[in-house]
């Protein structure tokens, strides 16, 4: 997502300049990248919902939010059957241009890698947890290569608040529009406390 290109800006794996423009060229191919749908789904038995999207192409699990809150990304006809048949609290059809965070965006993510191939990504100076793997990392190559493959692969952001967990994080800053993040983690975490900030007006400026 963009926040971890933010991620990697703060940890000092690229300037500001090139952290912008990589947001640019990323938000201008995922834009242009239609077709497919997204619906997210809760309240389910994820052993149900796994097998479900094991046995349906052209479906994934785009955004692993929490234990109880999922979005499925691909094909329309794929995400409605999935959706359709799972026995689930609510299902509510996202308005997305495209199926992101799955197989449809390859050819969005093959011109993402041909950019980042010009870049320059240092080591990083705190580790940084990804979305397609939310292990510390600190190497630039590495970090590199969890964004090429990004455009394609799930957020498996319920595993990202297990880390922090075990980390022994105590403090999440939410950096900005909305608290979507922080009330997943005041869900589903215990002795992380959240703060937000969504505008200069949070910073006292």
């Amino acid at each position: 997502s963009l926040g971890e290109l933010v991620a990697l800006y703060a940890a000092g794996v690229f300037d500001a300049a090139t952290g912008i423009q990589l947001m640019k060229t990323r938000s201008e191919l995922m834009a242009a990248a239609g077709g497919g749908a997204m619906t997210a789904v809760m309240g389910f038995d994820r052993g149900e919902l796994e097998a479900l999207v094991n046995a349906t192409e052209g479906v994934v699990i785009a955004n692993d939010n929490s234990s109880a809150q999922v979005v499925l990304s691909g094909s329309p006809e794929a995400v409605n059957s999935v959706s359709s048949q799972l026995k689930c609290k609510r299902a509510i059809p996202l308005a997305v241009s495209g199926a992101f965070h799955s197989p449809f965006m390859e050819q969005a993510a093959s011109a993402f890698a041909a950019t980042l191939e010009e870049v320059s990504f240092a080591d990083a100076s705190i580790p940084v947890l990804s979305n397609t793997d939310p292990t510390p990392e600190t190497s630039g190559a590495a970090l590199k290569a969890r964004l090429r493959s990004q455009m394609t692969t799930g957020v498996r952001w319920r595993e990202t608040m297990e880390a922090m967990t075990a980390a022994g994080i105590s403090t999440a800053v939410e950096i900005g529009p909305g608290n979507v993040l922080s009330g997943l983690i005041k869900r589903s975490t215990e002795g992380i406390t959240n703060a937000q900030i969504a505008t200069a007006a949070d910073l006292g400026l």
